[in-house]
Formats: C-alpha cells, structure tokens, sequence
C-alpha cells in the first residue's frame, strides 16, 4: 500500500490531530498576546502572575479535553481500519509475518498520521491565535500584538503526535486475534474475544468505573471544607469516563437493544437490534463517539445552569452579573465546541466506514430477498438506535458530572453552603436529541445508498 493510499485512509484521524493541535497552540497563542494587558491590569506583581498562571490552567484544562476525546476517537478510527483490512493482515501472516510485525505497521502509521496532523494543526492555530490579538488591537482591546510565536506551543505539537502514536497502537490490538485462516475465509472484521488478555482489559476498566466514582463522592465530601474537593472529584470524573470507554462493549449494545425495541417488532427494527447484540465492538465503535459529544456539551450545560439556578435574585437582578456571567457561558460553550467537533468527526467517520464494510451482509440480505428500501431503512434504524441511546447515556453522565462539579464549588458553608439541585435546561435535551438524529442519519443515508446500489452478486464477492 503507498503512502497515499495508506494516508487517504486516515483521514479523519489526520483532522482530528490536527483540531486539537489547532486549538491547544491557538490558546496559547492568545494567552501570550493577552499578558500585557493582564499586566496593565494587574501590574507585574503577584497578581499578575496568580491570573496568567490561572489563564494557562483553563486552557490546558480545555486541551486536555480535547486531546482526550481526540485519542478515543483516533483509537475507534483505528479500530476501523484494521476491521477493513483483517484480510490482508491474514495474508500477510499466512506468508509468515507475525501478528507484532503488522501491529508496528499500525504504530507506525500513528506517527506519520500524528506528525502531519499536529504540525498542519499547530501552524493553522498560530495563525488563529495571531488573528485574533489583531482583531483585538484593531478594536482597541489590546494596545499591541506579540512580536513573536511563544515557545510553548511546541507541548501541543508534541502532544498531539504522543497522543495519535499511543491511540494508534491501542486501537490497533484487534491485529492480535486476526488468524492467517482468515486470508480465505469471509471474515470482514476480527473476532474480538479471540484478543489476548481481554479478561485483563475488562477488568482495568471497571478498577477505572469503581476508582472513579469513589473520587466523585470523595470530592463532594471534601468540598464540605476545602475547596481542593472539587480537583478530586475532577480526577474522579476523568477516571470514571475513561473505565465507561474501556468497559462501553459491555452495555452499550445491550442499551441499543432494549432501545431499540421501543421501535416496534417490524423486520427492519428486529434485524437493526440483532446487528448490534452479533457484532458489539463495531456498534459500540460507531455510538461512543456520540456519548462523548452528549456528556461534554450536557456537563458544561448543567453545571452552568444549576449555578445560575443557585445565585439569589438579588444577584441575578443585576446587568453585570448578568453580563459576567453570559460571557464565561460563552467562553466555555466555545473552549468545548473544539472537543464537540472532534467527536462529531468520529462519529461521522465511524458511522460510514461500519456501512460500507458492511457489504457482504448487505449483499446477503439482498439474496434473500430485502429490497434495496428495506435495507436502508434496516440501516437508518439502527443509526436511528444509536443516536437515542447515545443521547440518553450522554445526557445521564453529563447531568452527573456536571451536578458533582457544582456541589463541589457550592456545598462550603463560605460558598452559600447546602444541596444544589442539578437543573437540565429542556431546551438542551431537545436539541441534543435533535442535533444527534440529524448527524447520525446524514452520516449513514449516503453510504447505505451507495452499498445497496452494488448488485447482491458483486457485494457476495467482495
């Protein structure tokens, strides 16, 4: 395979690094134009120090998001590409390459597809950056701009190609179970049990669920009397999320079928809940990118309600405040839209890949007698599955994570003390359900065409 061909293939990957290198080295980019000004404010004191030292907590907090929803994704992208290619690895095994040797291939893939990503992205975020502290001169917010790139955006450079290499080969451990019989069988994706030490893998992802949750409730007790509860329970969060990621295969596809039988007991609804109980590595691949985007949007939403929710009407009855705190919803909902569109990315991307690897079964379906029609709609059902129950899971650990973080900053009796009831503002439960249905479905109507327009005979031999 050339390098073309071998980077055309991990597109999405290339854009997802480089997104998060954009918006780690536009951040601190900005953040290095802003500290005269902060300076001016402040004066070259402690003070000054204190709100710069601030400024770069926020931005690798918000970066470090991203790059965590970015190695989920390129791990699921990568997870894809070898289910396309499971033949020819065996091929290559039954010549006498071993499973480590094709797994290198993979790492090494990561790092071309790290190092291009992270550069494209570091530059086009410099240039943001740089952009953006002209406007702000031009308007008179800022009195001048930078001279010069600071040295810190090599860490989102480095970054970014660090976290690609290590999701690559992490995503790439399906090569292990790939058997060189498969090189003349009909097998489109590896058999996933068959991985070595997966009883180990379930097993560190429920240490990371339980590990988790204890931080969470750790951090609420703690908070009653210092404010450091609230970093405990941050780690907590992280933990918890990462142990649901690991562990997703487990419950997702189960979720998707009790979901899925809310769509009635016609042929395409039965055969959509089946797909996802037969094969749980490829539906739970095609919806975790969903949850993730759900779950980031919901946390920031509930948090940032609830706190408003908690303000006395004096406070609320005040323009500034108002203002304020209209500006920080602002600032947050735009830090996370950068992580919001990274997922978007993999969703899109896994949801395209699972229907067009999905030809032998479509052919088959088409040999037994399902009509073109019948076969999308069995497809956009079962895309229609994931984006409910993706939305549901979202919504569940958004509203829990978000809830903790507010009962962190807000159960000290200095801070107003007492219970602060988590409110989810209806209006974001409808466009979140809105918003999935409509990114799921255009992501899987153009492929599910394109794959039912191949003859049934020319799907069965591919």
């Amino acid at each position: 395979m050339s390098l073309g061909e071998t980077l055309r293939g991990h597109r999405p990957s290339i854009l997802v690094s480089a997104l998060g290198a954009a918006f780690g080295s536009c951040l601190l980019t900005t953040i290095a134009g802003l500290q005269s000004s902060i300076e001016g404010i402040f004066g070259p004191g402690a003070s000054f120090r204190t709100a710069v030292f601030l400024l770069h907590i926020v931005a690798g907090t918000f970066f470090g998001i991203a790059l965590f929803v970015g190695a989920i994704v390129t791990a699921n992208t990568f997870s894809a590409v070898v289910a396309g290619r499971v033949q020819t690895i065996a091929l290559y095994r039954l010549l006498g390459a071993s499973a480590q040797s094709q797994r290198r291939v993979f790492l090494r893939e990561g790092g071309m597809v790290g190092i291009i990503g992270a550069v494209t992205g570091v530059l086009v975020g410099i240039v943001l950056g740089l952009s953006l502290l002209a406007a702000l001169v031009a308007n008179g917010s800022l009195t001048a701009a930078p001279a010069s790139v600071p040295a810190t955006v090599a860490f989102p450079l480095v970054a970014g190609v660090v976290t690609t290499t290590a999701a690559a080969w992490v995503g790439s451990r399906a090569v292990l179970a790939v058997s060189p019989l498969q090189a003349i069988e009909a097998a489109q994706e590896a058999p996933f049990g068959a991985v070595r030490r997966r009883g180990i893998r379930t097993g560190v992802g429920f240490f990371f669920v339980i590990a988790g949750l204890l931080g969470l409730a750790l951090g609420v007790v703690v908070s009653l009397d210092n404010p450091n509860g609230l970093f405990i329970a941050m780690l907590g969060g992280m933990a918890s999320f990462t142990g649901f990621v690991i562990c997703a295969n487990l419950f997702i596809p189960r979720a998707l079928n009790l979901v899925g039988k809310l769509f009635g007991s016609g042929p395409e609804s039965r055969l959509a809940r089946a797909n996802s109980l037969r094969n749980p590595e490829r539906s739970t691949r095609a919806s975790i990118g969903i949850v993730i985007g759900v779950t980031l949007v919901t946390m920031f939403c509930v948090a940032l309600s609830s706190m408003n929710s908690f303000f006395t009407p004096e406070v609320q009855a005040d323009p500034d405040n108002v203002a304020a705190f209209q500006a920080m919803t602002a600032v947050a909902v735009g830090l996370v839209g950068f992580s919001v569109i990274i997922a978007a990315v993999g969703v899109v991307n896994d949801l395209s890949i699972s229907v067009l690897q999905r030809r032998r079964e479509i052919g088959l379906l088409r040999a037994l007698g399902f009509t073109g029609p019948q076969v999308q709609r069995t497809i956009v059902t079962e895309a229609a599955h994931m984006a409910i129950t993706s939305v549901l899971l979202g919504l569940l650990l958004g509203t829990t994570y978000g809830w903790v973080g507010v009962q962190c900053l807000y159960s000290r009796p200095m801070a107003g003390g007492g219970f602060v009831v988590p409110t989810v503002p209806p209006l974001l439960v409808a466009s979140l359900i809105a918003a999935t249905v409509v990114l799921t479905l255009a992501a899987v109507v153009v492929p599910a065409r394109t794959a039912t327009a191949v003859s049934p005979i020319d799907a069965l031999q591919r």
